[in-house]
């Protein structure tokens, strides 16, 4: 699959090789390995070692990186317009054909295991894999991107470049190029360079069409205690993924005005009002079969009652005292001038249009952005907040500190259903 967007006047392209498989697609013995992979895409090809593509992208001033998701891993670079053939054809040589020296794997390995090392001094981290894996336990999208120390250790090359053959391959990925090229020529160009790097279909190599299982979410609430200095919260809910454009807009729009904004209730009220933390946000985030839509905040050990306390009056005033016109239109014109602002990085460019792709199938342009925007009103917001709070299974972790335990028994409600009972709240509409 291949997606271009053309941007007249610009002396710059990005480039994407998005390849369909992430942690969320390892088999039992395989945890990390989209990640392993993907640091040893850099390690060398029969043509190419790792300090000549350094090199290689560095002379013409151009970046190179990589990163792995739940869902997608992906390889990005950003380069002058002159020197696209050229980077391109490296991006293709260490994605199709790297060849994983036994002793650069043996390297990575240890560098693999300093970053799961590092994540594991981080209490956020810490804290957000226990999120995911008691929200949806045993589910593959509650897999640890990097794998754990004991799988890691565990790697040998012939499964390694097993799973590479079987998902690293160009039926497997999407091509995404934004910035000033020529579509037509770019077109052609990158069809014959795939060409060069194509490989029989076998059944090793067809792995990447099985199917993936939709994470059903458990609902939970647990406070794990620590020797930290503050505690790391999160609340967390599924809901259905958008359908389309609107949909999207419509959720991104309650998201901004609640809490994905420093002018949003969650950081006015409990952050600049009351004093209780010092970051505290939420976002979304948008899976292949479900969405997750989750608040995040850390504190001190005396703040967590009054933190929590707080965090759920925000929620109960979504449904007692819903989006007013003001934040709407307010929260309008953030994202429309945080699209501007945005039009003029390639990268962005990029990895925009093939996020759009990936969650609904479709490219928007900027105008047809803005006139979604526009087009959503108060009851939109009002139905996306009972779309998305809806969900009884929420989870709620408390986690770092000492002294939690004793916050157990305090009935804390989070998700819409709870909310509205135990408030005797009914939803209505926005002035």
């Amino acid at each position: 699959q291949l997606l271009l967007e053309t941007v007249p006047g610009s002396e710059v392209i990005a480039v994407g090789i998005w390849f369909l498989n992430g942690s969320r697609d390892e088999g039992p013995l395989e945890e990390g390995f989209s990640h392993f992979i993907e640091h040893m895409l850099f390690k060398g090809t029969e043509r190419l070692t790792p300090y000549s593509i350094a090199c290689d992208i560095d002379r013409v001033g151009g970046s190179i990186n990589a990163f792995t998701e739940r869902e997608v891993t992906a390889v990005h670079t950003t380069v002058p317009r002159d020197y696209f053939r050229h980077v391109f054809e490296i991006m293709c040589e260490i994605c199709f054909a790297s060849i994983f020296p036994e002793d650069e794997l043996a390297k990575e390995q240890q560098v693999i295991l300093n970053e799961i090392s590092s994540s594991e001094d981080s209490p956020e981290e810490n804290a957000f894999d226990i999120f995911m894996e008691s929200l949806w336990p045993d589910h593959a999208l509650s897999k640890k991107i990097m794998g754990t120390k004991k799988s890691i250790q565990a790697v040998k090359r012939e499964r390694l470049v097993a799973f590479y053959r079987s998902y690293f391959v160009p039926k497997n990925c999407i091509i995404s190029v934004a910035g000033g090229i020529n579509a037509d020529q770019a077109n052609s160009f990158i069809e014959e360079t795939l060409l060069r790097f194509a490989v029989v279909e076998t059944s090793q190599n067809s792995e990447f069409g099985k199917k993936r299982i939709p994470p059903k979410a458990t609902g939970f609430k647990r406070f794990v205690e620590g020797s930290w200095n503050q505690a790391q919260v999160y609340f967390g809910t599924q809901f259905a993924k958008p359908a389309k454009g609107k949909d999207y807009y419509t959720q991104l729009l309650l998201s901004t005005a609640f809490g994905e904004s420093m002018s949003g209730r969650l950081f006015q009220e409990i952050r600049e009002k009351q004093g209780l933390c010092y970051s505290i946000s939420s976002y979304r985030t948008y899976y292949s079969d479900a969405g997750f839509w989750m608040i995040y905040a850390n504190t001190l050990p005396d703040s967590v009652r009054a933190l929590l306390e707080g965090i759920q009056q925000e929620l109960g005033r979504l449904f007692s005292d819903p989006v007013t016109g003001k934040e709407l239109e307010d929260a309008k014109m953030q994202i429309k001038g945080s699209l501007i602002l945005a039009k003029q990085d390639m990268e962005v460019r990029m990895k925009r249009m093939t996020r759009q792709f990936l969650a609904m199938e479709q490219i928007l342009t900027y105008q047809e952005c803005f006139e979604l925007i526009d087009s959503v009103c108060l009851d939109d917001i009002v139905q996306s907040t009972s779309q998305i709070l809806g969900n009884p299974d929420s989870g709620l972790l408390v986690y770092g500190c000492k002294g939690l335990k004793k916050l157990a028994k305090i009935p804390f409600c989070f998700s819409g259903p709870a909310l509205l009972e135990s408030s005797k709240i009914q939803p209505k509409q926005s002035k």
